[in-house]
C-alpha cells in the first residue's frame, strides 16, 4: 500500500476516530457481539490493545497480534510491560501512561517497543480510559501504530539539515556507530540507485549497500550483491516492485508495503524512503508466518460468519432440499467454488443422487444419480471414511483415468467429503473449481464443518418431518380404536382426548381438554374412581370395572384403565385413561359363569362315561413319563399279560421291552418328545407266562409335555400268521426258480444237443471217409462241424449277454454312421418286401458302446420286425437325443442326464402286453417250435443294461411295435469304424522261446500245444495249478504263461499268475477262459502283461494273439 508520511495531526485524528470506534464497541448490546469483533479486528493497521485497571491486558486485536507477533490467547492475562523495553520497564512507562489517561484523559506514546521475537519497532499513539454506562472505571485502551520507518527517515533528513562541517564531522564520528547500528538490525535494509531506460523509465535498480538481514534472508553475501541490479540477481522480478520504488525517488513519497516477493514465496513488510536524487533505502521484514496466520484468521472470521449465517438461515427452513441448496450456495460464494452439491448415497451400488445443487452461471449441474466409479477410483477413499481432496484431476493418480467423465463437468480439482451415520456412508458434500487448486487446511476445515451441519440439519428435519406423521399416525390410530383414550395431568385437567369421547360424555373432545375431573363427574361418580386416580398419581397402574351410563342414560359396563406417564426425570406428570364399553362381556360372563355348573355335572358324567370305556376296553391303555415309569394301566394289561396293576407300576417300563427292540422304542419315545407328533410303532412286550407278545403302539405327547398317553393292541396272531405267509410265499418262489431253471436248462440241453449232433455226425462220417480212403468233398464236414461250433459260440454269448457277464469292447461310437454302414444289410436280410426308412438326428451325440454287439442288436431288432410283417411292411429306424429329468429317468428306470435313443419301429400285428411283459425273458418265443432260441431280446436287453443304458418297448395289437434302446451319452469323439486290416499269414516264426499251457481239460492242452509247434515255439504243459507252479518256480525258461481260470487242485489259474509273478516279475500271461472276462479281472483291473482270450476261439486267432504277445506287439 502506497502512502503519504503522516504528520503528527493526521495520527491524532486517527487515534481519535479509533477511540470513537472503541467506545462505541463497548457501548454495545450483547447481541451485537459479532459486530463488534468485526469493528475491533478490523482495524489491522492499527495494535488495539485491551488493559484492566491495573494494566493486565485482557484482549487485542488482530492488528496487534500483526505488530507485536503475540496471539491475543497468548498474551491474554499478561502484564502491559510485556511490550515495553526494559529502559521503559525501569521507569515504569506503563504505570505513568495509566496514570496521565485517568487525569487527562488520554496519553500520548511516540518510542520504541519490543515485538514477541526481541525486535523493536518506533510506534505512535495514545491510551484512553474505559468507563462503562455507570461512569465507572472499567479499563484503557491502547492504540499503537508502527512508525520505525518514517522515524528513521526522519532522522536522515534532520541530519542532512545540518551543517556541511558538522555533518562531516558527526558522519566521521558516527560511521562506525551507523555501520554497527544496520549490521544489527534485524530488519532487512537496501541502499539502492534507479537505473533508467532511454526514456528515462526506472526500468532496474542497483545495490549500492545491504546489511546482514538482508543477507540472511535472501541468502545472498554483501559482496555477491553491492553493484549488481535486481533483476541480474532475480530474473523472474515482477515490475511492480520497480515502479514502486522508482516512484518514491520520483516523487519523493514514502511506500510502506505488505506483499509476497514471488522468487521465494515469502512475504515482508517495508517501507521505502527517498534517500537522493536517484537512490532509494528501504527496511523491511520477513512476515510470512505473520502474514500466514492473518490470512488463517481473516479466513476463519470470514467461515466462522459464514457459518454463523447458515446456521440462522437453516433454523427458518423446513424442508431438507432447501437446507443443502443454501448450504452449496454458502460454500460457493465462500470459497469461490463453481460448483457445490450435497446428495444421498447407496454405499452397495456405490451411487450417490443429488436433489439440487449450486452452481455459478454457465456451469452443468449434476442433479441426479451418478456413480462414483465413472469419475475416478476414490470411492475405496470414501468407504474408510477419508475425505477426497484432488488438486489437480490431471496428476492424481485416481482421476486419471476418467479425465473425459471429469472434462464434461468442467472439473479440475475438488473435494468431496464423506458423511457416515452408524458406521456406513449415507451421504457426500462436494465441492469443485474449475481450474487447478491447492486446498488449504481451514478450507478443507470449513467443508468438513459445513458438510456436517447440514447432514445434522437435514437428519433433524427428517426426525421432525418422522415426528409429526408419527404425531399424526398415532392420533389418527387414537381417533380411529373404538375406545375411549385421554391424558389427564396432576391437577386432573383433561389435556388430550380421541374422537370417541362424545360417545362419553355430552361434548367434543376439544370441549373437554381444559376441564378438570371433579368438573366432568358427578360427586358419586368421580369418589368412585378416587381411589385408583390417586394409584395412577402415586405411579402405580389402575383398572376398575364401574357403571359408566351412556350421555342418553342407557346402561353401560366400563372396562377402565389409569396408565402413569413419566417425565423425562422420571417423575409422574400424569396418567393415560383407557376406557371401553364391556357391557356385553359382562353379561357373556355372567351368562358363562350361570352356565359353568351345569357344564361340570356334564363333565363329571363324561368321566364316569371315560373311566368306564378305560375299565372294558381291549386295547392295553398308558399313561407314562419319559423317565421309564407306568403311571396308570387299563385293566386290559392284566388280562393280556397277566401281571397285576400293582406290578405294573412298581417296575420300569422298559424292563418288559424285548433287548432287541428297545433301541427302537427308545428312539420312537425321544423323537415323540422333541416333536410332539404321535408316534406308531410294533414291539415285543415279555408277559407273566415268559412268552413275548407283539403290540402295535399308537403314542401321542399329553399337553405338559412331560407325559405320553398310549393304545397298545396285541397282534402276535397277526404276526403268526404274517410269518407262516412269508414262509409260504418262500417256498412258492424257490419253486417258480426251480422251474424257472429247468426251462432254461431244457432249452440249452434242447439247443445244444441239435447242435452237437451236428457236430459228431460231421466228424463221425469224416473218420468213416478218411478210413475208407475217399478224401474228396472232406471240407463239407469239417464245414459243418465249424459252423456248428460257431453257433454254440454264438448261443454262449447270448447267454452272457443275457446275464450281462459278456466281455465288451466299448468305443466312442457315432450311431448314425453305424446305422448307415447297416442299411444295405439289414436291407439284403429283411428282403424286398419290406420298406426300410431311417430317420438319423443332425446332431446326434457319441456314445461308449461295443459297435459289434450293438450292430447283432440292430439286426437282431429288424429281423423281429420283418417276422412280425409276414405280408410286408415298413421299418422305421430313428436316432435321437434325450435329456431325462428326474421324473422322466423314473419312468424309464434310468438315472437323470443325457441319452441316445436308438429305436426300431415296424407297422406290423404287434403284441399284447402279457408278451410285452415277458419278451426280454431268456427263451420266450411266440416262433414255433425249432424256429429260434427265444434269446434274441434277452441278448440285446443284457448288453444294454450292461452298457448302462436301458431297453423299452411300446407296443399295440394291430397297429405295431417300437423297441427303444437307450444309451449313456459320451463326450469323446466316435473312432473310426473301418475295419481292421486282414491279419498276414502265420509262419513260423519261434526262436527259442518257451511258452507253458496249464489247462484241465487234454484237448484244449493238444491243441494249443500244436498251435506253438506250428510257430516254432517250445511248449510244456501242466493239468492244474500246483504242477504249473512248480515249472514257474523253477530255473526253466518260460516266456509266457496260457492258462485257463478254472483249475482243479484249490487255486485258479489268477492266483497262480500272481504267484509266479513274485518270482518272474515280467512274466506275460494269456487267460483263455469259458467265462466272461470278469471272472479273471474281478471287481479289480488286470495287471500290465496280463491278457484275456473267452473259449471258444478260433486256432489262428490264438497263434495271432501269442505270435503278438511274444514279440511284444
Amino acid at each position: 500500500m502506497a502512502e503519504q508520511t503522516p504528520s503528527y495531526a493526521d495520527l491524532q485524528a486517527e487515534v481519535h476516530r479509533l477511540r470513537a470506534a472503541l467506545e462505541a464497541r463497548c457501548a454495545l448490546q450483547p447481541q451485537d457481539t459479532q459486530r463488534r469483533l468485526a469493528i475491533f479486528d478490523g482495524a489491522i493497521d492499527f495494535a488495539m490493545i485491551v488493559l484492566d485497571p491495573k494494566g493486565t491486558i485482557t484482549d487485542w486485536n488482530s492488528g496487534a497480534e500483526r505488530l507485536l507477533g503475540w496471539t491475543a490467547e497468548e498474551i491474554r492475562g499478561g502484564p502491559a510491560e510485556r511490550f515495553f523495553t526494559p529502559e521503559d520497564n525501569r521507569s515504569d512507562r506503563a504505570g505513568l501512561e495509566m496514570r496521565l489517561a485517568r487525569r487527562d484523559g488520554r496519553a500520548e506514546d511516540e518510542r520504541w517497543h519490543l515485538r514477541r521475537d526481541g525486535t523493536r519497532f518506533w510506534a505512535s499513539g495514545e491510551m484512553h480510559p474505559l468507563h462503562d454506562d455507570a461512569g465507572r472505571h472499567t479499563g484503557f485502551v491502547k492504540i499503537l501504530r508502527d512508525r520505525t520507518a518514517q522515524h528513521l527517515a526522519g532522522e536522515a533528513l534532520r541530519a542532512s539539515e545540518l551543517s556541511l562541517g558538522d555533518v562531516q564531522r558527526r558522519l566521521l564520528e558516527s560511521e562506525r556507530y551507523w555501520r554497527d547500528l544496520f549490521e544489527q538490525l534485524e530488519e532487512g535494509f537496501i541502499l539502492g540507485t534507479i537505473l533508467r531506460d532511454e526514456q528515462g523509465r526506472g526500468r532496474d535498480w542497483r545495490h549500492d549497500q545491504v546489511n546482514r538481514a538482508w543477507s540472511r534472508l535472501f541468502g545472498l553475501s554483501a559482496e555477491q550483491t553491492v553493484g549488481r541490479s535486481a533483476r541480474e540477481l532475480f530474473p523472474e522480478l515482477e515490475d511492480s516492485w520497480v515502479e514502486d520504488f522508482t516512484r518514491v525517488v520520483d516523487t519523493g513519497q514514502s511506500v510502506s508495503y505488505v506483499r509476497q516477493f514471488h522468487h521465494d514465496g515469502r512475504w515482508y513488510e517495508g517501507h521505502a524512503h527517498k534517500a537522493g536524487p536517484d537512490s532509494f533505502l528501504v527496511l523491511f521484514l520477513e512476515v510470512t508466518e505473520r502474514e500466514l496466520a492473518a490470512q488463517a484468521k481473516r479466513h476463519e472470521d470470514r467461515y466462522r460468519l459464514a457459518l454463523l449465517e447458515l446456521g440462522e438461515r437453516f433454523n427458518h427452513l423446513d424442508d431438507s432440499a432447501a437446507v443443502t441448496e443454501v448450504a452449496c450456495a454458502t460454500l460457493g460464494t465462500t470459497l469461490g467454488a463453481h460448483l457445490v452439491g450435497y446428495g444421498l448415497v447407496d454405499a452397495d451400488a456405490e451411487t450417490i443422487t443429488v436433489e439440487r445443487d449450486w452452481t455459478v452461471p454457465g456451469a452443468r449441474s449434476l442433479v441426479g444419480t451418478l456413480n462414483f466409479r465413472d469419475y475416478g477410483s476414490y470411492v475405496e477413499d470414501f468407504k474408510r471414511g477419508e475425505t477426497v481432496v484432488i488438486a489437480d484431476v490431471q496428476d492424481d493418480p485416481r482421476t486419471r483415468d476418467n479425465l473425459a467423465a471429469l472434462r464434461t463437468l468442467d472439473t479440475r480439482a475438488f473435494v468431496n467429503t464423506p458423511l457416515f451415520e452408524h458406521h456406513r456412508f449415507v451421504a457426500l458434500l462436494y465441492v469443485s473449481s474449475r481450474t487447478p487448486r491447492h486446498w488449504a487446511p481451514h478450507e478443507l476445515q470449513f467443508i468438513r464443518e459445513v458438510a456436517s451441519r447440514t447432514r445434522s440439519a437435514t437428519a433433524r428435519l427428517t426426525a421432525e418431518h418422522a415426528l409429526h406423521d408419527s404425531e399424526m399416525n398415532l392420533r389418527l390410530v387414537a381417533d380411529t380404536l373404538p375406545c375411549l383414550i385421554a391424558f389427564v395431568d396432576r391437577d386432573l385437567v383433561y389435556r388430550f382426548a380421541n374422537a370417541e369421547a362424545p360417545r362419553w360424555f355430552k361434548e367434543a373432545p376439544d370441549g373437554l381438554v381444559g376441564r378438570r375431573m371433579p368438573e366432568v363427574f358427578s360427586p358419586a361418580l368421580f369418589a368412585a374412581r378416587q381411589h385408583a386416580i390417586q394409584a395412577a398419581l402415586d405411579g402405580i397402574p389402575a383398572r376398575l370395572d364401574l357403571p359408566w351410563p351412556w350421555p342418553d342414560s342407557r346402561r353401560r359396563i366400563a372396562d377402565i384403565h389409569y396408565r402413569p406417564r413419566r417425565d423425562a426425570k422420571g417423575a409422574v406428570d400424569g396418567f393415560y385413561v383407557f376406557a371401553q364399553d364391556v357391557t356385553t362381556q359382562r353379561d357373556a360372563q355372567a351368562l358363562i359363569q350361570a352356565q359353568n355348573l351345569s357344564l361340570s355335572q356334564e363333565v363329571q358324567a363324561r368321566t364316569a362315561e371315560r373311566d368306564r370305556l378305560w375299565a372294558l376296553s381291549e386295547d392295553l391303555l398308558l399313561v407314562a413319563d419319559f423317565a421309564g415309569q407306568l403311571l396308570r394301566v387299563s385293566p386290559s394289561w392284566s388280562r393280556h399279560l397277566g401281571y397285576s396293576e400293582a406290578e405294573l407300576l412298581s417296575r420300569p417300563y422298559t424292563e418288559l421291552i424285548h433287548p432287541d427292540d428297545l433301541p427302537k422304542v427308545l428312539a420312537a419315545l425321544d423323537e415323540l418328545h422333541r416333536s410332539g407328533l404321535p408316534a406308531r410303532l410294533e414291539n415285543r412286550v415279555l408277559a407273566a407266562s415268559g412268552d413275548w407278545h407283539w403290540l402295535s403302539w399308537t403314542l401321542s405327547l399329553d399337553p405338559d409335555q412331560d407325559h405320553l398317553t398310549g393304545a397298545g393292541r396285541d397282534i402276535t396272531r397277526e404276526k403268526e400268521a404274517a410269518e407262516t405267509q412269508a414262509l409260504l410265499e418262500e417256498q412258492l418262489r424257490q419253486s417258480q426258480k426251480m422251474e424257472a431253471v429247468g426251462q432254461l436248462t431244457g432249452g440249452l440241453a434242447h439247443d445244444f444237443n441239435n447242435l452237437l449232433a451236428g457236430i459228431v455226425g460231421s466228424l463221425d462220417l469224416l473218420t468213416v471217409r478218411i478210413g475208407q480212403g475217399r478224401l474228396n468233398n472232406l471240407e463239407r464236414y469239417t464245414t459243418a462241424a465249424q459252423g456248428a461250433a460257431i453257433r454254440a459260440a454264438a448261443l454262449t454269448h447270448r447267454l452272457l449277454a443275457f446275464s450281462r457277464r459278456q466281455t465288451l469292447d466299448p468305443k466312442p461310437t457315432d450311431i448314425n454312421r453305424l446305422v448307415a454302414g447297416m442299411e444295405d444289410l439289414i436291407r439284403r436280410t429283411v428282403g424286398p418286401a419290406i420298406q426300410i426308412e431311417v430317420a438319423a438326428a443332425s446332431d446326434l451325440w457319441s456314445t461308449l458302446v461295443d459297435p459289434p454287439q450293438l450292430e447283432n442288436a440292430l439286426l437282431n431288432l429288424c429281423i423281429n420286425a420283418r417276422d412280425a410283417m409276414p405280408e410286408g411292411g415298413r421299418i422305421y429306424i430313428e436316432t435321437a437325443n434325450r435329456a431325462l429329468d428326474a421324473r422322466m429317468g423314473r419312468l424309464r428306470d434310468l438315472e437323470p442326464g443325457e441319452y441316445i435313443a436308438l429305436s426300431v419301429t415296424d407297422n406290423g400285428c404287434g403284441m399284447p402286453p402279457e408278451v410285452i411283459a415277458k419278451a426280454f425273458d431268456p427263451f420266450f418265443t411266440t416262433k414255433p417250435i425249432g424256429v429260434g432260441t427265444g434269446l434274441g431280446l434277452s441278448m440285446i436287453y443284457g448288453f444294454v443294461r450292461q452298457s448302462g443304458g436301458q431297453a423299452r418297448i411300446h407296443s399295440q395289437v394291430g397297429q405295431g411295435t417300437s423297441v427303444t434302446l437307450f444309451l449313456p451319452r459320451h463326450r469323446e469323439a466316435p473312432v473310426s469304424a473301418e475295419r481292421a486290416a486282414s491279419q498276414p499269414a502265420l509262419s513260423r516264426v519261434g526262436q527259442g522261446e518257451t511258452v507253458l499251457v496249464v489247462d484241465d481239460e487234454p484237448t484244449v492242452r493238444m491243441l494249443v500245444t500244436e498251435v506253438l509247434e506250428e510257430l516254432g515255439y517250445a511248449a510244456l504243459e501242466a493239468a492244474d495249478a500246483s504242477s504249473g507252479l512248480r515249472l514257474l518256480e523253477s530255473d526253466v525258461r518260460i516266456d509266457l504263461l496260457v492258462s485257463d481260470v478254472g483249475l482243479p487242485g484249490g487255486m485258479n489259474g489268477r492266483q497262480m499268475a500272481d504267484a509266479a509273478r513274485q518270482r518272474r516279475p515280467g512274466l506275460k500271461v494269456l487267460f483263455i477262459t469259458g467265462y466272461a472276462e470278469t471272472a479273471v479281472v474281478g471287481n479289480g483291473h488286470l495287471e500290465p502283461g496280463m491278457h484275456v482270450m473267452t473259449k471258444p476261439f478260433a486256432m489262428d486267432a490264438l497263434a495271432i494273439r501269442i505270435r503278438d504277445l511274444i514279440e511284444g506287439t
